[in-house]
């Protein structure tokens, strides 16, 4: 199988040191990278990619060696009406399995909201994948969302832009590692 074409815009625009990992937790991704990128302010380093990665299967990201993680990081946006439960790849779907999981700061105040998203395969069976999609949202936002991937897939005009960050990565399965 040919190795797939990196898009330009999914390198990072910076290369940290030898050593160094991007493993934020959901209160960082919320408070932190979430508000700055939502209130429009600069952030010190712009890790995070821009794109609606919801239409992709999650098999074509970029090489794991290029972010040197088991997971990846995408700012998406999302205009309100509804909220999300399934988004159309080309082999499936992200299907919602667990929905506003509160986000909570060091001093016990919810920050945010997260829901996690599992790719199925379009099969007879709808063969669940190893693959899931984590959505980080603020505090208030995710109330009647519209479904980010229905919105990209549309083209429908924006408004009231909320921006969300998706975190994808291949759950491992924990029986494999027990060694019994």
């Amino acid at each position: 199988m040919a190795k797939m074409q990196i898009p330009d815009r999914w390198l990072p625009k910076v290369r940290f040191p030898q050593g160094f990992r991007f493993i934020p937790t959901d209160e960082q991704l919320v408070t932190y990278f979430l508000t700055k990128k939502q209130a429009s302010e600069h952030l010190p380093i712009d890790y995070i990619i821009d794109d609606n990665l919801y239409s992709y299967d999650p098999w074509v990201l970029p090489d794991r060696d290029l972010f040197e993680e088991n997971e990846w990081y995408f700012y998406s946006t999302s205009t309100s009406d509804k909220k999300p439960n399934e988004c159309d790849t080309t082999t499936g779907c992200w299907r919602a399995i667990e929905t506003d999981q509160p986000i909570h700061d060091s001093n016990g105040n919810l920050v945010g909201t997260k829901n996690t998203l599992v790719h199925f395969l379009r099969d007879p069976n709808e063969t669940m994948t190893d693959w899931c999609l984590d959505e980080h949202f603020l505090i208030g936002q995710h109330e009647g969302h519209k479904q980010t991937c229905e919105h990209h897939q549309n083209n429908e005009e924006k408004t009231d832009t909320v921006w969300v960050i998706c975190k994808i990565y291949k759950d491992e399965d924990e029986d494999e590692n027990d060694g019994d």
